[in-house]
């Protein structure tokens, strides 16, 4: 009998190890998607040429920022790029920040690490 209940826990086991793996690799990616929710429109409206206010280009690139702190996607980074590079154009700096860490300086940096990383 002992033998019987062995090898019921090593069956069950496997299972319980290849489920807490994928909660493992897929956690950080579902948090990066749900802090970036907020702003997916505003990026659409970016990307499509709309006119996005100040307020509106900080809730992006402060969403795309906290994503980072999840996952290191070339996607997220482009878009955080994409929204630094649009803002610096609209506030008319060239490579003056509104923000530590931000302008076109910074968007260049980050575009080009997120064509490396995608």
């Amino acid at each position: 009998m002992p033998q019987a209940a062995a090898s019921r826990v090593a069956g069950s086991l496997l299972p319980l190890l290849l489920a807490m793996s994928l909660l493992y690799l897929g956690a950080p990616r579902t948090i990066a998607a749900f802090v970036s929710l907020p702003s997916d429109y505003l990026l659409e409206r970016i990307q499509i040429g709309e006119s996005v206010n100040a307020r509106d280009f900080d809730v992006l690139i402060i969403s795309r920022e906290r994503a980072l702190v999840w996952v290191e996607a070339g996607r997220v980074q482009k878009d955080l790029a994409l929204a630094q590079l649009v803002l610096a154009k609209a506030s008319g700096h060239r490579f003056a920040p509104r923000r530590p860490g931000s302008g076109a300086g910074a968007a260049l940096r980050l575009d080009a690490a997120g064509l490396r990383r995608a």
